[in-house]
Parts: structure tokens; sequence; C-alpha cells
């Protein structure tokens, strides 16, 4: 989720998510075809879905505000946390606000997030640590582009 709130925050103005998302898969050094991978689902990418959810679980942290449908802000805490130089934002990091507890332990009780986040191949954890871990799923990209061939 790092990358994701250091990219808002290079302006100081609303910023629309897919630009962020596409900043993201250029830093990221992503191809077309590991872009293109879906969830098993097949009805979204993995990559966008991973921005999408850790864009709401910095939201939810208030680190970004939603200014309109598609676009955030980086907020002044998100600045302030930015000020600090964390190394990784994780759901970890997040629990000591308590805006995100609150908004994970309504979510915890849904059988709906479980199931978009759990059978999605995406857990819990793995909206913040998609970012934490993007750079080894690259290798997981390139092999399914490979075998999708």
């Amino acid at each position: 989720m790092l990358p994701l709130l250091q990219l808002a925050a290079q302006s100081p103005q609303e910023q629309p998510i897919r630009n962020l998302r596409e900043q993201l898969a250029q830093q990221l050094n992503l191809t077309p075809e590991q872009r293109a991978i879906k969830l098993p689902s097949g009805r979204q990418a993995t990559f966008d879905n991973r921005v999408g959810w850790a864009s709401t679980y910095l939201r939810k942290a208030g680190l970004l505000e939603s200014t309109r449908r598609g676009y955030v802000k980086t907020t002044p805490r998100g600045r302030d946390v930015l000020n600090q130089r964390p190394t990784a934002i994780d759901n970890a990091y997040l629990q000591q606000f308590e805006d995100f507890r609150d908004f994970s332990d309504r979510a915890s009780g849904s059988e709906g997030f479980h199931r978009a986040s759990g059978s999605e191949g995406f857990h819990r954890a793995s909206g913040s640590e998609g970012f934490h871990r993007a750079s080894g799923e690259r290798q997981h990209f390139a092999h399914h582009a490979r075998k999708n061939r």
C-alpha cells in the first residue's frame, strides 16, 4: 500500500485512481500480459483488484480520501505517515488507526468480504501485502502469462 500512498502524495490535487494504477504498474515493470491475469472468477484483473483493495484500506485508515468517484487525494494523516518514512504499510500498520480497526472489525464479520478477499485469491492481508509482495508476484504474473499463450 505504501507505493500507492507515495504516488498519491506526489500531487496536492486529487488524482484518478486509474492513473495511479498505471503508474504503479510501470513502477513494478508489469507487462501487459501480467496485467491481464484475472482473478479465479475471471471477472477482474488481479492487479486492478489489489490496487482497489489497497485504496480502500488506505481510505478506511484515513490516509487517502475519496474526493469523487474514482479519484483520491492524500490526507494530512497520510502525509504525516509518509513523513515518518515507513518501510511498508500493511494491515498490521493500519491497525493503529481507529477508523481502520472499526472497518476491519465490521468487515471480518462479513461473508461477502471473506468471499471477495479469500476465494478470489485475495485474503484480508493481501490488500496490504499485495504491494508489499508485488515484485514477487511479478514472477506469478509472468508464469500465468506464459501458460495462457
